[in-house]
């Protein structure tokens, strides 16, 4: 079955603006008035008020788009813009990446799904059950990321607008945190599952405060371009839109970031990471994965690429059995691919391989003093370090040297 005419993209708003005290003031007085459970009165005040939108970082987004979709038969059909299948809304952000010779400004497309303020994110009080809604909406944001990359006419329809769709972050916009004032702990739980399936998840009342502390140091969010070469300064501003930003940075510039890592999730350093609770686990490595912008602390293959946050795991960087002291440290864990996981296992250097300047790279350490990239993705060494790190990592298997060359396709095109 042939698609039907292209659908038009309707009701683009410009959240550019910075976010005024009007924003703030609609907003709050929607979270203590009477339509908290109303989805369609929160969608409206965001289409009023874009700039909310904009503080998580878009710089535009499509309202209730209606997309192209595979039916049973694997035919594209058009969604009937009167059905509830249709995206929320469909946002752009504007990338640091230099476009390319008479090119316009490079824009990622993402995907958002909202829920009303009153509706519950959990199950229950406790474990990481999500609330039949949540679970929905998960889900629906799933279908709309498989419509989105993998129907060409929903490619083609965004490519007119010059948004790229085909690495979409998923975001949920639901709830408020008042649910979880008994058990603050089982916020970030909840907030580590859901990184687990690739969805950012800010309720109501996060977004106000987001906004709120915008207006209150009456500036814009700083330009990210040298934080993401200084991620430091990142730690201590805590802005999701200069986070995500700066992901996206690294998402295509993986050996141009620098790792620092943070104070960690403020547990004891005698803390068993791997034999403590699953949920705790998940919140170390969600602390980890924002240390190491999503990258893999060795490879620095981005999640976003190799199945996100499931993929990868906590890793010890100086082993256990040789460093008991550092077992538990914060410190010395790292955000890690399972491959390159594997590959170090529990291997370090001999004390006279140690003298001779063989060892594994600590990746807080600069990349370009130890390491240059070849234009066919291959990882030369410029140390000793840098040599023993390749061969007992096996840096240079063709899964990564082929990602890094994708990656410089994406950096010399900009599309």
């Amino acid at each position: 079955m042939a698609p039907s005419a292209s659908p038009p993209v309707v009701n683009i708003f410009d959240a550019t603006d910075p976010v005024s005290e009007d924003d703030v003031r609609e907003l709050k007085e929607f979270l203590h008035g009477s339509l908290t459970g109303d989805e369609a009165a929160l969608h409206r005040l965001l289409e009023r008020h874009p700039a909310l939108v904009g503080v998580l970082g878009f710089s535009e987004f499509a309202s209730e788009q209606p997309l192209y979709k595979l039916n049973e038969s694997y035919e594209t059909i058009l969604t009937d813009a009167r059905q509830r299948d249709r995206a929320d809304l469909i946002a752009a952000k504007k990338s640091i990446i230099q476009p390319p010779s008479g090119g316009g400004v490079y824009k990622s497309a993402h995907i958002i799904e909202l829920k009303s303020a009153a509706t519950k994110i959990s199950e229950r009080g406790y474990g990481l059950r999500l609330s039949p809604e949540a679970r929905h909406a998960v889900e629906q944001l799933r279908e709309y990321k498989h419509w989105l990359t993998r129907v060409p006419e929903n490619r083609d329809l965004f490519r007119t607008l010059g948004w790229d769709i085909r690495v979409p972050q998923q975001y949920l916009v639901m709830g408020t945190s008042a649910e979880f004032a008994s058990n603050p702990g089982h916020f970030d739980e909840i907030k580590a599952r859901l990184q687990e399936d690739g969805v950012w998840l800010t309720t109501v009342d996060e977004l106000l405060g987001i906004a709120d502390s915008h207006v209150r140091t009456r500036r814009r969010v700083p330009d990210v371009t040298g934080w993401a070469i200084s991620p430091h300064v990142v730690q201590g501003n805590g802005s999701l839109k200069v986070l995500v930003q700066v992901e996206d940075f690294a998402l295509l510039y993986p050996t141009s970031v620098e790792f620092v890592r943070s104070a960690g999730p403020g547990l004891p350093s005698d803390v068993d990471y791997f034999s403590y609770d699953r949920g705790m686990r998940r919140a170390v490595l969600a602390h980890l994965r924002r240390d190491f912008m999503g990258l893999c602390a060795y490879c620095r293959t981005p999640d976003r690429l190799a199945g996100g946050i499931d993929a990868f795991s906590i890793e010890t960087f100086r082993p256990r059995a040789l460093f008991p002291q550092l077992a538990w440290s914060y410190q010395n864990l790292l955000y890690a691919c399972r491959s390159c996981n594997a590959a170090k296992a529990a291997g370090w250097p001999a004390p006279r391989e140690e003298q001779a300047g063989y060892r594994f790279v600590d990746p807080v350490e600069r990349f370009h003093d130890h390491f240059e990239e070849t234009d066919e993705g291959v990882w030369r060494p410029r140390t000793r370090a840098a040599e023993y790190t390749i061969a007992n990592l096996k840096l240079n298997r063709e899964s990564l040297m082929k990602t890094r060359r994708f990656l410089r396709q994406l950096q010399g095109t900009g599309e």
